[in-house]
């Protein structure tokens, strides 16, 4: 009897399906807005171009209040920082549940095709259908409306890449983006047309993996709220010491986003029949590269997938080879989601004879960065650190105890490596410069992202190259991630930098600024690759126009 009081009793004490109270979830929402208050680089540039004031959260404590569910209050976390349209800005779940279709669609000519299929997953004599096939619904839903459906979620540069993104998550759901990513049947019912068996539907088995995240789980509130809240700052390996400055030269986007492509050492495109490789064929190689002819001159061709890493070694020869051999060179960041501001300045060394100016890296600064670029100055000095190294750790804790004084304070733009913005030609072990001297194209899409877009705003602020291609994706700060919540387990996303480039942009769209952000790399030529003419040839007429674009291109440089 005694134990089955003291079960109705803890029954009684946990909310029926362990969701958290309103109050969990104010305190639970209020820490996220208040990261985004303390470091997030954009807030007043959003409430500039966007009329978004991330910081008025009457309606939004009004909504969580109100959320009958944690799913519900998840939604409403992602949604709030998806509304700042960055992307580098995400609610994050620690959910390892994922679940993808084994084909994948996006947008070509504004309609949804499919343009990737595992046929070992889908044999053609039970799929019949083919990359280029007009997907039509989904679980009886047009894609347009599960796009719109999932668009709040979604936040990126600007809205063709938003539109992009979500198309994705038509066939992929990740929860630890997509909170209800989980809740979908075993397969998925899906419409089909196509030009040979005309309308069809066929039932896919969704391929599921991990734990979905659905609450936070019960949790008494304590009467001493502070006492929930922590001022844990990670501790840094002294022998590491510049761990820390990496983070602040860290410009990627999350790979969990996907599109065909995106990432990939292979161009999306096939090249011209007289194409001749020369890298990106082995398992290990980081770059593609090789030469092809046309209208009498030899063009080389190099696509630099992204920059998390390529070998200097490597590069050193490929741009040696290419300017003893070829009349002008066409570079490809398209789908390059972004890596290391640190190597998209040493790609960048090896196309300007003589050196060139980069871009800048304004730091939204926090006297936790101020206590650990101490602690590293300080390791570096016992440790052996290099002069540089030192040098370039006190560059940015004295320009960081410069700004921590004003109301949120930043730095002003500061290297995005060394000390220095004025960047030297690359040079090989015997010191002599290796660049690239002739004209260059820099081919660029919606998925071109941030350290990609660096590469992109430094080219084109040099008048260096001809961009070719479309606007890039608009993400232009470093990205930190950090833990949210009290009771629920969740984390964010930020940047807490912002790129500065070296002259004022003006467009249409957004006020005239010398940011990355939202504006984004627009092209010289704007030339779109999302066609069905493109995904049914190859690519075909995209190369076909660059090609022909390059060879006026080069014949105007003579």
């Amino acid at each position: 009897m005694r134990l089955k009081a003291l079960l109705a009793l803890v029954l009684c004490a946990v909310p029926a399906l362990a969701q958290l109270t309103p109050e969990q979830k104010v305190i639970d929402f209020q820490e996220l807005a208040a990261l985004f208050s303390k470091r997030y680089a954009f807030y007043e540039w959003k409430k500039t171009a966007f009329s978004y004031d991330s910081l008025d959260l009457t309606p939004w404590i009004a909504r969580v209040q109100q959320s009958k569910d944690d799913l519900t209050f998840f939604e409403i976390c992602s949604e709030y920082v998806a509304r700042n349209q960055d992307g580098h800005t995400s609610f994050l779940l620690p959910s390892t549940f994922r679940a993808q279709l084994p084909f994948s669609i996006d947008l070509y000519d504004g309609t949804f095709r499919i343009d990737r299929i595992d046929r070992k997953a889908l044999p053609v004599s039970a799929y019949p259908f083919e990359i280029g096939d007009e997907v039509v619904s989904i679980d009886g839903v047009s894609p347009a409306d599960g796009v719109e459906n999932l668009l709040h979620l979604i936040g990126d540069g600007n809205l063709r890449s938003r539109r992009r993104d979500a198309t994705t998550f038509l066939t992929l759901r990740p929860q630890t983006l997509i909170p209800r990513g989980h809740q979908i049947e075993d397969g998925a019912n899906i419409t089909i047309r196509s030009e040979k068996n005309g309308l069809a539907a066929y039932t896919i088995p969704w391929v599921k993996q991990g734990i979905p995240y659905t609450q936070a789980g019960p949790s008494p509130v304590p009467r001493d709220r502070e006492a929930a809240y922590s001022a844990y700052t990670e501790p840094t390996d002294p022998m590491d010491y510049l761990k820390r400055l990496r983070r602040y030269q860290t410009f990627q986007l999350p790979m969990a986003r996907f599109s065909v492509g995106r990432g990939e050492v292979h161009p999306v495109f096939d090249l011209p029949a007289s194409f001749v490789q020369r890298l990106g064929a082995g398992k290990y190689d980081d770059i593609f590269s090789g030469t092809f002819q046309d209208s009498g001159l030899r063009f080389g061709f190099l696509r630099i997938p992204t920059f998390l890493y390529f070998s200097n070694t490597e590069l050193t020869a490929e741009i040696t080879y290419l300017q003893a051999n070829t009349d002008g060179l066409i570079i490809d960041i398209m789908r390059n989601p972004g890596g290391y501001g640190c190597a998209a300045e040493q790609a960048l060394s090896y196309l300007f004879p003589g050196g060139f100016h980069s871009a800048g890296n304004q730091v939204r600064v926090t006297w936790d960065m101020l206590e650990g670029f101490q602690d590293d100055l300080d390791a570096a000095t016992r440790y052996g650190g290099t002069a540089d190294e030192i040098a370039s750790l006190q560059n940015m804790l004295r320009s960081a105890q410069e700004a921590y004084r004003e109301n949120r304070g930043f730095t002003v733009p500061l290297p995005l490596c060394g000390t220095s913005l004025d960047i030297a030609p690359a040079r090989n072990k015997a010191g002599a410069e290796v660049t690239y001297s002739k004209p260059i194209m820099v081919l660029t899409d919606e998925l071109s992202a941030s350290a990609a877009e660096i590469f992109a705003a430094v080219i084109q602020d040099e008048g260096r190259a001809l961009l070719y291609g479309m606007r890039t994706d608009g993400a232009g700060g470093a990205v930190f991630y950090f833990d949210v919540g009290v009771y629920m387990e969740g984390g964010a996303s930020l940047a807490q930098t912002r790129l500065i480039r070296k002259n004022i942009i003006k467009t249409s769209e957004y006020p005239p600024a010398d940011y990355v952000e939202n504006i984004g790399v627009r092209p010289d030529i704007v030339a779109d690759y999302m066609t069905l003419d493109n995904l049914r040839q190859n690519g075909k007429p995209f190369v076909d126009g660059f090609v022909a674009a390059m060879v006026e291109y080069v014949k105007s440089k003579r």
